[in-house]
């Protein structure tokens, strides 16, 4: 089901999560896929880096 579906369904149109960003952009880690907080620098769950370079 297509992303903008689900949020028509469910109402959460227009919704931001903790992070200010939309509730289906709420940052995760791209190595194990937990939560992560914007200002991170290294997964807390993991330890992978999470900046560039």
């Amino acid at each position: 089901m297509p992303v903008e579906s689900r949020r028509q369904e469910h109402g959460t149109e227009g919704y931001a999560g903790p992070t200010g960003l939309p509730a289906d952009k709420d940052p995760v880690c791209a190595m194990c896929g937990k939560p992560v907080r914007v200002d991170d620098i290294v997964c807390p769950h993991c330890g992978a880096s999470l900046v560039a370079g």
